[in-house]
């Protein structure tokens, strides 16, 4: 399975999906003018992952800003992944980063990631982590 890289911009996050190592990534500003179509090959990428995973998968979601939309298509992305959970041989992880003293970003990580049950981490950071 080949990897999957979007190069981020003002309206949408650099994504890095490493399928060799289980890396999955996505960083930056997520107000694309049409958030199904942005989300949509991601989606795709996601959904073919989930027939080979890795024996270790670890999501890693950085925003700067995100609007609604995009927020509940990023939710849906950890639905997914999250899946993964309970699995045999699949360990999960979630890992929402924010700027630190951002508390905005800091509480939708919190209301995103206690909806799922795979093992999940908040950590406040001071510089993008890609």
């Amino acid at each position: 399975m080949e990897n999957f890289d979007i190069k981020g911009d003002e309206t949408t996050p650099t994504v890095k999906f490493d399928a060799t190592t289980g890396l999955l990534k996505m960083s930056g500003v997520a107000i694309p003018e049409d958030v199904r179509t942005f989300f949509a090959p991601i989606r795709k990428w996601v959904n073919n992952y989930l027939d080979s995973p890795q024996a270790a998968t670890e999501l890693i979601l950085h925003f700067d800003y995100l609007n609604t939309a995009a927020s509940k298509m990023v939710f849906e992305l950890c639905d997914i992944i999250s899946g993964l959970h309970g699995r045999e041989d699949c360990n999960v992880k979630i890992t929402w980063k924010y700027f630190r003293g951002d508390n905005e970003m800091r509480e939708l990580g919190e209301e995103v990631l206690e909806q799922f049950y795979c093992f999940k981490e908040i950590l406040a950071v001071d510089e993008h982590p890609f």
